[in-house]
C-alpha cells in the first residue's frame, strides 16, 4: 500500500514549464540528473535536493521516494520556511523543493540562482509564491504538482462543515 502511495505521489509530480504549459512530457526525478563531464568517462552525478519546510509526513513517503533516486546523502531537509532569512541554506544544492508557505520572490530567486540552483519543485499546485517572470529570466526550470486530490478537499469542506453543524447544535442555534 505504501509503495502504491509513492508511486502515485511521484506519478503526480509531472513537469509542467509554467512559461509553455503544453509540455507534460516528463516526470519529476528523470531530469534530476547532470553529467558530470569532468571525469574520464561520462557518469550521472544525482543533485543535491534542499527541502524546505519539511515535516514529519514528508519524511514518510516524499522522503523515501526521493532516497531512492538521489540517495539520503543528496537530502538537505529543512523544517524552516523559504525567505530571504533562510535562503543561504541551499548553498551547494542544484534543486530546492518548496512548499507553499515558502517565500520565491524576486529577491529569494535571484538569490537562488546565484547560490548554483537549476531547478525548483514545488509540493502544491499552486505557483503564486514563487516570481516566473524572474525564474525563467534566470532560466530556472520550475515544476509543481499539475493535479491534487480534489476527493481530499472536497472531504475536508465537508468534515469542517459537520464540525460547524455540531457546534451550532451544542450552542442552541
Amino acid at each position: 500500500m505504501r509503495q502504491n502511495i509513492e508511486i502515485g505521489y511521484l506519478a503526480m509530480m509531472e513537469k509542467e514549464s509554467l512559461a509553455a504549459p503544453e509540455s507534460f512530457t516528463q516526470t519529476l526525478l528523470q531530469p534530476c540528473q547532470r553529467r558530470d563531464r569532468s571525469a574520464s568517462c561520462e557518469t550521472i552525478t544525482p543533485p543535491q535536493i534542499a527541502i524546505f519546510s519539511f515535516a514529519h509526513y514528508d519524511g514518510q513517503c516524499l522522503v523515501p521516494a526521493l532516497s531512492a533516486h538521489v540517495g539520503t546523502e543528496n537530502l538537505k531537509c529543512l523544517p524552516v520556511r523559504l525567505s530571504e532569512e533562510t535562503v543561504e541554506l541551499a548553498n551547494g544544492c542544484e534543486v530546492v523543493c518548496l512548499f507553499v508557505n515558502d517565500i520565491a520572490d524576486e529577491r529569494v530567486v535571484n538569490a537562488l540562482a546565484d547560490l548554483g540552483v537549476k531547478s525548483i519543485l514545488l509540493r502544491s499546485t499552486g505557483f503564486n509564491h514563487v516570481d516566473l517572470e524572474c525564474a525563467a529570466k534566470r532560466g530556472l526550470d520550475i515544476r509543481r504538482v499539475p493535479v491534487y486530490s480534489p476527493y481530499a478537499v472536497a472531504e475536508m469542506a465537508v468534515g469542517l462543515l459537520l464540525s460547524l453543524v455540531r457546534e451550532s447544535e451544542e450552542e442552541g442555534f
